[in-house]
Protein backbone atom coordinates (compact mmCIF):
# COMPACT_ATOMS: atom_id res chain seq x y z
CA UNK A 1 0.00 0.00 0.00
CA UNK A 2 1.25 3.60 -0.92
CA UNK A 3 1.79 6.15 1.58
CA UNK A 4 -0.59 9.26 0.63
CA UNK A 5 1.17 12.71 1.83
CA UNK A 6 -0.54 16.15 1.21
CA UNK A 7 1.72 18.49 1.52
CA UNK A 8 -1.10 21.19 0.84
CA UNK A 9 -0.16 24.79 -1.46
CA UNK A 10 1.87 27.75 -0.71
CA UNK A 11 -1.28 29.87 -0.51
CA UNK A 12 -2.78 31.41 2.19
CA UNK A 13 -6.10 32.84 2.56
CA UNK A 14 -5.99 36.37 4.30
CA UNK A 15 -9.45 38.51 5.01
CA UNK A 16 -9.13 42.15 6.04
CA UNK A 17 -12.35 43.90 6.95
CA UNK A 18 -14.13 41.26 4.59
CA UNK A 19 -11.95 42.13 1.86
CA UNK A 20 -10.30 39.02 0.60
CA UNK A 21 -6.53 38.47 -0.45
CA UNK A 22 -4.52 34.99 -0.99
CA UNK A 23 -0.77 35.13 0.14
CA UNK A 24 2.03 33.18 -1.74
CA UNK A 25 4.01 31.71 0.86
CA UNK A 26 6.59 30.65 -1.20
CA UNK A 27 10.15 30.89 -0.64
CA UNK A 28 11.20 33.10 -3.74
CA UNK A 29 7.63 35.39 -2.95
CA UNK A 30 8.56 35.71 1.03
CA UNK A 31 12.39 36.36 0.36
CA UNK A 32 11.16 39.40 -2.24
CA UNK A 33 8.96 40.22 0.29
CA UNK A 34 11.08 40.34 3.14
CA UNK A 35 13.72 42.47 0.99
CA UNK A 36 10.90 45.24 0.50
CA UNK A 37 9.78 45.24 3.88
CA UNK A 38 13.36 45.17 5.19
CA UNK A 39 13.43 48.51 2.88
CA UNK A 40 10.45 50.09 4.00
CA UNK A 41 11.43 50.04 7.78
CA UNK A 42 14.92 51.51 6.75
CA UNK A 43 13.24 54.37 5.10
CA UNK A 44 10.26 54.78 7.66
CA UNK A 45 13.03 55.38 10.53
CA UNK A 46 15.01 57.91 8.52
CA UNK A 47 11.34 59.65 7.57
CA UNK A 48 9.95 63.07 9.35
CA UNK A 49 6.94 61.69 10.43
CA UNK A 50 5.28 65.11 11.16
CA UNK A 51 6.20 66.67 7.54
CA UNK A 52 3.52 65.92 5.29
CA UNK A 53 5.54 65.74 2.58
CA UNK A 54 6.92 62.51 3.54
CA UNK A 55 3.04 60.99 3.69
CA UNK A 56 3.49 60.68 0.21
CA UNK A 57 6.67 59.13 0.30
CA UNK A 58 4.99 56.25 2.72
CA UNK A 59 1.64 55.77 0.67
CA UNK A 60 3.82 54.55 -2.20
CA UNK A 61 6.04 52.71 0.04
CA UNK A 62 3.18 51.03 2.05
CA UNK A 63 1.59 51.08 -1.27
CA UNK A 64 4.35 48.70 -2.96
CA UNK A 65 4.47 46.34 0.27
CA UNK A 66 0.99 45.70 0.10
CA UNK A 67 0.08 45.06 -3.35
CA UNK A 68 3.18 42.42 -3.14
CA UNK A 69 2.31 40.70 -0.22
CA UNK A 70 -1.80 40.88 -0.84
CA UNK A 71 -1.93 41.05 -4.94
CA UNK A 72 -1.93 44.53 -6.93
CA UNK A 73 -4.25 47.02 -6.15
CA UNK A 74 -4.66 45.49 -2.40
CA UNK A 75 -3.53 48.82 -1.22
CA UNK A 76 -5.88 50.82 -2.86
CA UNK A 77 -8.86 49.07 -2.07
CA UNK A 78 -7.72 48.84 2.03
CA UNK A 79 -7.07 52.59 1.75
CA UNK A 80 -10.15 53.32 0.44
CA UNK A 81 -12.03 50.87 2.96
CA UNK A 82 -9.65 52.46 5.78
CA UNK A 83 -7.88 56.02 4.79
CA UNK A 84 -5.04 55.81 7.89
CA UNK A 85 -1.52 55.01 6.73
CA UNK A 86 -0.82 53.95 10.35
CA UNK A 87 -3.57 51.40 10.91
CA UNK A 88 -2.65 50.02 7.46
CA UNK A 89 0.81 49.94 8.53
CA UNK A 90 -0.63 47.99 11.73
CA UNK A 91 -2.67 46.02 9.92
CA UNK A 92 0.39 44.47 7.65
CA UNK A 93 1.77 44.13 10.83
CA UNK A 94 -0.83 41.89 11.94
CA UNK A 95 -1.08 40.13 8.44
CA UNK A 96 2.70 38.99 8.53
CA UNK A 97 2.92 37.73 11.72
CA UNK A 98 -0.41 35.62 11.35
CA UNK A 99 1.23 34.42 7.97
CA UNK A 100 4.51 33.82 9.85
CA UNK A 101 2.62 31.39 12.63
CA UNK A 102 0.33 29.70 9.60
CA UNK A 103 3.89 28.44 7.75
CA UNK A 104 5.10 27.53 11.64
CA UNK A 105 2.07 25.75 11.95
CA UNK A 106 3.19 23.27 8.81
CA UNK A 107 6.30 22.52 10.70
CA UNK A 108 5.92 21.67 14.59
CA UNK A 109 4.24 18.76 15.57
CA UNK A 110 1.30 20.37 17.57
CA UNK A 111 -0.25 23.58 15.32
CA UNK A 112 -2.00 24.64 18.65
CA UNK A 113 0.73 25.64 20.22
CA UNK A 114 2.51 26.96 16.56
CA UNK A 115 2.08 30.61 18.09
CA UNK A 116 3.53 29.68 21.14
CA UNK A 117 5.85 28.12 19.80
CA UNK A 118 6.86 30.54 17.48
CA UNK A 119 6.96 33.70 19.51
CA UNK A 120 9.74 31.61 21.11
CA UNK A 121 11.67 30.76 18.30
CA UNK A 122 14.67 32.37 17.14
CA UNK A 123 13.37 32.30 13.15
CA UNK A 124 13.94 35.91 11.45
CA UNK A 125 10.09 35.71 9.13
CA UNK A 126 8.68 39.75 9.20
CA UNK A 127 10.53 40.27 12.89
CA UNK A 128 11.02 44.00 11.53
CA UNK A 129 9.17 47.10 13.70
CA UNK A 130 7.75 49.95 12.62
Amino acid sequence: MALKIELGTTVIPVEVNGLKFEVDTSDKSMREFNTKYKTFIEEMVKLDLDNLENEEVISEMLSDLMDELLGEGAFEKLYKLIPSLAKLIYGLNQIMHSISVEMFKSIVAEPVEAEEVYNKSKLKLFRGKV
